[in-house]
């Protein structure tokens, strides 16, 4: 297997969630690639992968806007607890 190949199969891991060296979860950028290949930080170069690191910059974007998308619904499901509270304070008060 040739170092694209090793490359390729780590980010496939990272993108999905499911790596075999770096933690579950890490960041995916150069250095996370290369480790997760077996590599050194370092290893992966712009001017000599320069697909690679493409590839990678859009597995990156792509993790990022899932995490934007997880805590956009986080913080409304807190909106919408917020709110049922206050219903909720609101007719207990009415009863008494």
């Amino acid at each position: 297997m040739s170092a694209m190949d090793n490359y390729l199969a780590a980010l496939d891991r990272l993108v999905n969630g499911c790596p075999e060296i770096v933690p579950v979860g890490s960041a995916i950028n150069n250095d996370t690639v290369a480790l997760e290949s077996g590599r050194k930080r370092g290893s992966i170069k712009k001017k000599r992968y320069p697909d690679l690191c493409r590839a990678i910059d859009e597995a990156a974007e792509r993790q990022q806007m899932k995490v934007v998308d997880s805590l956009s619904s986080t913080v409304q499901d807190i909106e919408n607890v917020r709110s049922e509270e206050r219903r909720v304070g609101k007719e207990c008060m009415e009863s008494v």
